[in-house]
């Protein structure tokens, strides 16, 4: 069996999540976490990952998952260089820290950050959780070296896609709320999601390049139901374009890579 190298690998191990931010472009919350074996299925194809992103949900939520990810890295002895996971911060138990210690014992780099966006300190802020969050972010950040992930400047003008996830329901006035939200204004706009494919999400198909083992150009994403599928859509949309053969539990990775050319092909004839 072909092993492929990977460069940029990411595996959404849960859809759970403890935020209901307005601007999520993944849409609502779902209680999925990826299957054991879908992992085992995935990690047993592999040889080398460049960079190995754990996605959510919050992903702090799968500490099962996580295990299991560090364990078959260090059973298959894959070279793994990085390995970076993004969580909200409002979730940390010895559990957890187990499993990200045994995580950074199999890469060569681990990042660790907490979103730090005004949309996200709004929803902590609802849910009363800031407090429990920043505790949590002072301590990953004593041991992990845990940074700040998008935290907005004075300048910031961000675009955000209005069609995608919860962000449909997005409104001039909950824009208006979230620039004037904390110490300073920002110039958070709503824009055509074209861009982003939308829920047509044609453009979000770019095919990796594969060749026995040789490196998979562009990256790889991994739904939790083991679909080999689009990053930046919301998981109605990414889950209406799925089909079995881009899924690593019915055929094996380098499979799924190569059958997602069909796939691309059918959503930009309108045949899925």
């Amino acid at each position: 069996m072909a092993k492929l190298t990977v460069e940029e690998l990411i595996v959404e191990i849960t859809r759970a999540c403890t935020l209901d931010c307005k601007h999520c472009f993944r849409g609502e919350s779902q209680n999925a976490f990826m299957d054991l074996q879908t992992i085992r299925n995935l990690f047993g194809n592999v040889e080398y990952i460049k960079k190995l992103v754990l996605s959510g949900g919050e992903p702090f939520l799968a500490i099962q998952q996580m295990n299991e990810v560090a364990d078959l890295i260090r059973r298959y002895n894959i070279r793994v260089d990085e390995i970076s996971i993004i969580t909200n911060g409002t979730v940390l138990t010895t559990d957890v820290i187990r499993a990200l210690e045994k995580l950074q014992m199999v890469c060569g780099e681990f990042n660790i950050r907490v979103s730090d966006d005004k949309f996200h300190m709004m929803a902590l802020d609802k849910k009363g959780l800031m407090n429990r969050r920043n505790v949590n972010f002072d301590l990953l950040s004593k041991i992990f070296g845990a940074t700040k992930y998008g935290t907005p400047r004075k300048e910031t003008i961000l675009s955000l896609i209005e069609n995608v996830g919860r962000a449909r329901n997005l409104t001039q006035d909950d824009m208006d709320e979230v620039n004037s939200y904390g110490d300073y204004q920002t110039y958070y706009t709503l824009s055509d999601s074209s861009f982003f494919g939308g829920a047509d999400l044609t453009l979000q198909f770019k095919p990796p390049y594969y060749a026995g083992s040789m490196l998979i150009k562009s990256l790889v994403n991994i739904d939790v139901n083991g679909y080999l599928t689009d990053s930046y859509a919301s998981y109605e949309d990414a889950d209406s374009h799925n089909i079995d053969g881009c899924n690593i539990n019915y055929v094996t990775l380098l499979e799924a890579v190569r059958n997602n050319s069909e796939r691309v092909a059918m959503v930009k004839e309108k045949r899925l």
